[in-house]
């Protein structure tokens, strides 16, 4: 599904609304960068930051337009309640997760592909 809101960004791998509808509720909705999704994938991966100091985090923006702000519209995206963020955390096995991160040049690049 594309964002009409924001036509330069990349269309979403899988979004919040489905769950938001099951659940009768509206959850927060977070947006984290993935990778690519090639058709017949059945899992999507996040796609993870290692810091100057070592650390694996993972990047999440608190709208679609931080995340096309800092990463460029041509990121692969997933939005989620923001609730699933420590699970996703857990899964993915990154340290920590950094909220709307102004990433450097050097590191946008590990994230952007």
């Amino acid at each position: 599904m594309r964002d009409l809101d924001h036509p330069e960004a990349a269309p979403s791998v899988i979004g919040a609304d489905w769950l938001a509808e099951q659940h009768g509720q509206e959850p927060i909705t977070v947006y984290l960068p993935t990778e690519r999704v090639i058709e017949g994938d059945s899992e999507i991966t996040v796609q993870l930051v290692r810091l100057p100091d070592g650390r694996t985090v993972l990047p999440a923006f608190t709208s679609l337009d931080a995340l096309v702000g800092t990463l460029g519209g041509q990121q692969p995206w997933i939005a989620t309640p923001q609730d699933r963020v420590p699970e996703v955390q857990q899964q993915s096995s990154a340290d920590d997760v950094l909220w709307d991160p102004p990433l450097p040049d050097e590191l946008r690049g590990e994230v952007s592909r």
